[in-house]
Order: C-alpha cells, then sequence, then structure tokens
C-alpha cells in the first residue's frame, strides 16, 4: 500500500470549496472521480461542500457525495454533510433573498444518500429558506440544522498550515 493511500485511509472531515462542475465540458467526468475519491475514504465521516456566491449563483448541491448504490461505495462511516452557502467578504449586503433546496431534494429522491442522518445548512444572515422545503429536507434526513450567520464557516487547519515560511515555500512553488 502507497504512503498516500495510508494516510488517506484516516481522513474523516472533507471539504468542497467553490466547485462548480455544471460549466465545465467535462463535467460528468471530474464529478465522478471526486465521488470516487470520497467513497473511497473508510474513515470520512463529515462533507462540507462550500459555496461562496461571488463567482457562482448556484443552489446548495450534494451531488457530488457519494452514491451509496456505486460498488466502490466504502465509507459507510460518512453521516453527515455540511452544505456552506453564500458566503463572502467582498459582497456587500444585499435585500434578503430566499434559497431554494429544491436541487438537494431532488437529488436525495434518488435514494443516493440515504446513508446521510444529519445536514447543516450553514447559510448566510441575507438568504431566508421555505418551511415546506425543511420539512420535506426532514423526512429525508432525520437531522437537518440550519445556522444563520454573518461569519463563514471554515476548515479547520493544522498549525503548520498557517505558518508564514511554509505558506511562502508552497506559493514561491505553486504560482
Amino acid at each position: 500500500m502507497s504512503n498516500t493511500n495510508t494516510v488517506l485511509q484516516f481522513v474523516a472531515d472533507a471539504w468542497i470549496v467553490n466547485f462548480w462542475p455544471d460549466s465545465w465540458k467535462d463535467r460528468d467526468t471530474v464529478s465522478a472521480v471526486l465521488r470516487r475519491c470520497l467513497s473511497a475514504l473508510p474513515a470520512l465521516e463529515v462533507v462540507s461542500i462550500v459555496t461562496d456566491h461571488f463567482q457562482c449563483d448556484s443552489e446548495p448541491d450534494i451531488g457530488l457525495l457519494p452514491d451509496v448504490r456505486d460498488p466502490g461505495f466504502n465509507c459507510t462511516r460518512l453521516k453527515t454533510v455540511r452544505l456552506v452557502h453564500g458566503y463572502n467578504h467582498l459582497l456587500k449586503p444585499r435585500e434578503a433573498r430566499q434559497l431554494s433546496l429544491s436541487r438537494v431534494l431532488n437529488q436525495f429522491e434518488l435514494g443516493s444518500f440515504d446513508y446521510l442522518n444529519r445536514l447543516i445548512l450553514s447559510i448566510a444572515l441575507r438568504f431566508t429558506l421555505d418551511d415546506a422545503e425543511l420539512a420535506r429536507l426532514r423526512t429525508y434526513v432525520p437531522h437537518v440544522d440550519v445556522e444563520y450567520s454573518d461569519e463563514c464557516p471554515d476548515m479547520p487547519h493544522v498549525e503548520y498550515a498557517t505558518d508564514p515560511e511554509v505558506n511562502r515555500v508552497w506559493e514561491d512553488t505553486f504560482y
């Protein structure tokens, strides 16, 4: 077993940030690869999908999560998804608008995500949610939490990832 596989077998929390395959020519291929990668993580417990609305005006979407019907589904500990939606520090406050959950509801109807027992909706304050859609969502997921905030939740970082010297080396290498 390679060192990469050894390390990845312990990943419990994955974050997908500003990933919009809908606009890509090879959308289906890229999305399938991501789903396979997530499916192969046996310790995975939580996936957070972050869309900031600055670069994309979309609805929440769980289509990148592993499909329980896939023969390669190996992330049996995955029970929680966090949808982080609508945050961006560059945006000025706007009039509140309703955020549709229709795409997520349609995705749950397929039965691909029956393994989930908790859905956390972390929503920017400028959005509202429809009570009827939330009630329908709760028929698919036993625990639905809605969190409104001005602050976008962030992925926890290990200490060395915030070290200025490490960041300088990273930027010099890849930019």
